[in-house]
């Protein structure tokens, strides 16, 4: 009896039935993607590092150390099991040439990440091939890091050259490698795999060392209890000290980003499969209520009435998520093709199939839940009422808003527009639903489409602990970098194209930490204070005695705007304010900046921010500085620099908006394929009597269409108010959450995208799919009214 009930009322309203099916697969397949994403990333990464093992913590350090001190620390701590020193040894990028097998070749000066090389490990930090097994190259054999391949074209047969100097040494590139740690351009550094031999011999002829002090616990969680005792009995440290948390965190940023999009606008999308239950179930019980009526006076119950409606809504809630979660597993692949590049493919184990399978049922148990509060207005309704019809309350609503409306007024408009602003007004409460929809819609779509775009546009780059400018030149610590300096110097000063530029010097202090332990801080210092950039309290330094600190350094330093901080500059210990604090993401995110001269003996590393004048191309200006400088000099745009910081993460988020605009432009299609069906219903005597007084099918459609386009463009314009105003909200909490170095985030907005692509693709749909619908009209007549 049930089958047929529900195979009578798919037959009767076939269009309503597949819209509500249609929505609760989206909804469904959208939060099982997002959680199987989730499990499969993890999973992954947890599958890597079982065979890699990367350290629990490890503090980078450039300079010398006393191994035996550092020895006898390693044993005095009772639960360090295990703990290495890596000696990577870091190659300028322009000292790196990839040579093709057609004899072309190019530098890899642009590089921002610092290119180390190392051979493998023993045991532990062991660096993989794109099988996940460990790779031991041969003598002129090397393994190229799968994170520059976006960057860079390097296929297996290539000829990679070191040089410095009069020495050079050629490698044949025979893997790709899988590094469990240095796998995300947020990461500062990535490594070259090559023969312990040849790397013991490179390590004296070229680059610089730096140590990677690793170790192990029988509980990561330790690390960070580890980390203050390291500190505290002065422990090489003159680098980035990093947590096993903070390495499994950085891996998956990007997909982690990409996943929070995805579940965001699926619980969006369930909030709307709600709303249209609500409404169609509403819309049913007034076309039923004299059957309602009916049934009450036979004598059936409220629990048999309920479950006569409940049973359709639950066999397509049933039906949706088991076809959402079907289609899930199909589209899975286009979300964690990164994943499987990265950390090797995802294995499709239980827990990743019954945890979507879990939050699947979730959705459809909220939505029967939904469907009985709706249900439950039967009980209110009585006998008499139900039996009355409901034609003379309709019309007592609809005259309560109409006498507002005076057409008399606007006799100097077309009849169509002043008709289908009055049926708007009059129906408001019916109209509501596309309102609401259609703002959702926009809004889902308009926040992903801001966030790309801020992390594509130059103009992030005061994110990133800089001001913007059209060329970075940058010099790494060398033994010629005074020499270099001057060059760079020299090369701009003599440009009449130059419009002006800022010189910052990379230089190490030192101050007293939140425990009270003096640590070393990185501090860019220059002559011009970095106002631009993104500044949660206070501003840029303005004198020699003040500091602005990145939002994790500040934390790390347990100081806020105002508060002096103890540090020790060039041997003597000074008392320095700090004047303001900025969201940077770069360097780990903990940086400082300073205008105070520095000891140029002392200096890391330059960059120059150069601003070129209007009308000169940047792309041969870039070219013109590399011939000039030397293959030491990197020199890139503002773009390029970006990108190599930001790359990952913005193709993810990518894929993510292109998911996003799809499925909101569905949700657009759909929804107004449902209101167009329960409408239609509802207001076939209104269509047919106008047919019958002479209005002909291309003025209703005409007519429906304005109704349609007028109450899209208003979800429209909330939508859009609604996502610049929430929006930036939510993304700052979740960035937040994630410790990237950034709290506080401003949409960078591309006009062009967020306020007319994507509200003119939102129209179009709705015109073209409200234009097709009301084709319908043209089988309304008067007589057919009559007779029923």
């Amino acid at each position: 009896m049930n089958l047929t009930m529900i195979k009578k009322d798919f037959s009767r309203n076939k269009a309503i039935n597949i819209t509500l099916l249609l929505f609760i697969v989206l909804s469904a397949c959208l939060i099982s993607v997002g959680t199987m994403i989730v499990i499969q990333l993890f999973g992954a990464i947890d599958s890597m590092y079982e065979i890699a093992k990367p350290p629990h913590f490890m503090q980078m350090h450039t300079g010398e150390i006393n191994w035996e001190e550092l020895n006898d620390f390693a044993e005095s701590v009772d639960y360090v099991e295990s703990w290495q020193v890596i000696e990577m040894v870091n190659i300028y990028g322009g000292n790196i040439r990839i040579t093709k097998p057609d004899g072309k070749y190019y530098v890899m000066s642009d590089s921002l990440l610092d290119i180390g090389f190392v051979k493998q490990n023993d045991k532990y930090d062991l660096l993989l091939d794109t099988n996940n097994t460990p790779i031991y190259p041969s003598k002129g054999e090397i393994g190229v890091p799968i994170i520059l391949l976006d960057s860079y074209d390097i296929k297996i047969g290539d000829t990679l050259t070191i040089t410095e100097g009069d020495y050079s040494k050629d490698f044949t590139v025979t893997s790709y490698v899988r590094d469990s740690q240095m796998n995300s351009t947020l990461c500062s550094s990535t490594r070259f795999l090559i023969n312990e031999e040849e790397h013991d011999e490179i390590k004296n002829r070229i680059g610089k060392i730096e140590y990677l002090i690793e170790f192990y616990f029988p509980d990561e969680s330790l690390a960070s209890k580890f980390q203050t005792t390291y500190e505290k009995a002065g422990m090489p440290a003159n680098g980035q000290p990093i947590t096993y948390a903070i390495i499994r965190l950085v891996s998956g940023i990007s997909d982690i980003i990409m996943v929070l999009i995805i579940v965001l606008v699926s619980l969006f999308l369930i909030f709307v499969v709600a709303i249209c239950l609500r409404f169609t179930i509403l819309t049913a019980m007034e076309e039923e209520i004299k059957s309602i009526g009916t049934m009450r006076a036979i004598g059936m119950s409220y629990k048999n009435i309920s479950q006569i409606y409940l049973i359709k809504y639950r066999f397509l809630a049933i039906l949706g998520c088991i076809a959402g979660y079907a289609l899930s597993l199909v589209i899975n692949k286009y979300f964690t093709s990164h994943i499987a590049e990265t950390f090797g493919p995802p294995k499709l184990t239980l827990a990743a199939m019954l945890a979507p399978i879990a939050t699947v049922c979730l959705v459809y148990l909220f939505e029967i839940y939904f469907c009985k509060k709706i249900i439950k207005k039967i009980k209110r309704i009585t006998i008499v009422e139900a039996l009355r019809s409901g034609a003379d309350r309709s019309k007592a609503n609809a005259s309560r808003v109409a006498k507002f409306i005076n057409l008399s007024k606007f006799k100097s408009l077309p009849v169509d527009i002043l008709m289908a602003v009055q049926d708007v007004a009059v129906k408001a409460r019916a109209w509501l639903l596309l309102f609401f929809v259609i703002l959702i819609a926009i809004g889902i779509m308009v926040v992903p489409v801001n966030l790309h775009n801020t992390f594509k546009s130059p103009k992030f780059i005061t994110y990133m602990g800089q001001s913007q400018s059209d060329i970075v030149v940058s010099l790494a610590k060398s033994e010629n970098i005074a020499e270099k300096f001057d060059e760079v110097f020299d090369v701009l000063n003599s440009d009449s194209e130059v419009e002006d530029y800022n010189v910052e010097a990379e230089v190490v202090y030192e101050a007293i930490n939140k425990d009270g332990d003096w640590t070393n801080i990185h501090v860019d210092c220059s002559d011009v204070a970095k106002s631009e950039l993104q500044y949660l309290e206070g501003k840029a330094p303005e004198n020699e005695n003040q500091i602005a600190l990145s939002v994790l350094n500040a934390n790390e330093m347990g100081v806020k705007v105002g508060d002096t901080l103890p540090m020790l500059i060039n041997g003597q210990e000074m008392s320095i304010v700090v004047s303001g604090i900025y969201q940077d993401v770069t360097s780990g995110g903990f940086t400082a900046k300073m205008m105070r001269p520095y000891d140029k003996e002392a200096v890391e590393g330059y960059s120059f921010y150069i601003n070129v004048k209007d009308g000169v191309n940047i792309q041969k200006k870039i070219d013109l500085y590399k011939n000039k400088m030397g293959v030491e000099t990197e020199v890139v745009s503002m773009e390029e620099f970006i990108d190599q910081t930001l790359g990952g993460v913005s193709r993810q988020l990518g894929k993510a908006v292109v998911a996003v605009i799809i499925m909101s432009m569905c949700l657009v299609a759909l929804i107004i394929i449902l209101f167009f069906n329960l409408q239609a219903a509802k207001e076939y005597s209104q269509v047919a009597i106008m047919k019958a007084i002479g209005f002909s099918v291309q003025d209703i459609r005409k007519q429906y269409l304005l109704k349609v386009l007028m109450v899209s463009m208003i979800g429209i314009v909330f939508g859009t108010v609604l996502a610049n105003a929430l929006g930036e909200g939510i993304v700052s909490g979740i960035l937040s959450i994630l410790g990237l170095g950034i709290s506080k985030i401003t949409f960078i907005i591309n006009p062009v995208n967020a306020y007319l692509l994507c509200p003119i693709a939102t129209l179009i749909v709705a015109v073209a799919v409200t234009w097709y619908s009301s084709k319908a009209f043209k089988r309304y007549n008067i007589v057919q009214l009559i007779n029923e």
